[in-house]
């Protein structure tokens, strides 16, 4: 005795319209849980039932595409673009061309597009070898342009902040982030460029959160300044050593001054 097979039927029922990208095959279920709960995990029929709906939903859109049939054969379209290589209208391409009323029929329209095809090729290349001219003109010539980033066009004029950003640049564009990169002979250690922000964890215990916020309001409470005085007994000094620094130079500026006057003057007294 035979069992009979029991087809599924092709129509699927979604209560949310999924998210479909027919080119990778790829279907986005937005329905709820098939479980109806969130908290309760679905069993493993129910979770075959929903990849047999889904799939079945991704092959009813593919047989959606527009197609012809060719010699009792069904041919999907191919896309292509609408410009540039392999385009899609590419008039070159074409194995038929319909000549109208007022045109010559002896002419060759097949490799009168050809030629306009190379013409149009030989004007672009025309066009580019113009643009690095005017670049070299305007003095960002080849040369210029393959100066490395991070340093002056003028290579003769760089300084040691630029050249070394650009090896700093060079050693961290790496796949290790320059983590591996071994070091050149006498070369330092480079410091840290960037400061990176260390986020705490989202899910963190009511103590330590606790904890946390006392910290917090214990700084903003305290009464002690938050100020090194040594440091600013030092800048103090350093103001009141510049200050009598510079009024020194300025009088003796003016003494020097008030003397080369004085000695003009005698100059030009008469005998």
């Amino acid at each position: 005795m035979t069992t009979e097979v029991v087809y599924r039927p092709t129509t699927v029922t979604k209560l949310v319209d999924p998210s479909v990208d027919l080119g990778n095959l790829l279907l986005t279920d937005n329905d709820p849980s098939p479980s109806g709960s969130s908290d309760r995990i679905p069993n493993e029929n129910e979770l075959l039932e929903r990849a047999r709906d889904n799939t079945q939903y991704l092959f009813n859109k593919i047989w959606e595409l527009e197609r012809e049939k060719v010699d009792e054969a069904i041919c999907a379209k191919e896309w292509k673009p609408r410009y540039g290589y392999r385009r899609g209208k590419d008039e070159t391409k074409d194995w038929l061309i319909e000549i109208p009323d007022h045109k010559d029929p002896m002419v060759d329209y097949f490799a009168e597009r050809e030629e306009a095809k190379k013409e149009r090729v030989n004007k672009n290349e025309l066009q580019r070898l113009r643009n690095i001219g005017r670049a070299m003109k305007a003095g960002r010539g080849e040369d210029n342009a393959a100066v490395p980033l991070g340093l002056s066009t003028d290579l003769e004029k760089k300084s040691k902040t630029e050249l070394l950003s650009q090896m700093d640049r060079a050693r961290r564009a790496t796949a290790s982030v320059g983590k591996f990169q071994p070091m050149l002979k006498d070369e330092k250690v480079p410091k840290k460029t960037g400061k990176t922000h260390k986020f705490g964890a989202n899910e963190a215990s009511v103590a330590a959160e606790r904890k946390r916020h006392l910290e917090i309001l214990d700084r903003l409470s305290a009464k002690k300044p938050k100020i090194n005085e040594a440091l600013l007994d030092k800048s103090q000094q350093a103001k009141e050593q510049n200050k009598t620094l510079g009024s020194t130079e300025a009088t003796r500026q003016k003494r020097s001054f008030s003397a080369q006057i004085g000695g003009s003057q005698a100059t030009t007294l008469p005998k």
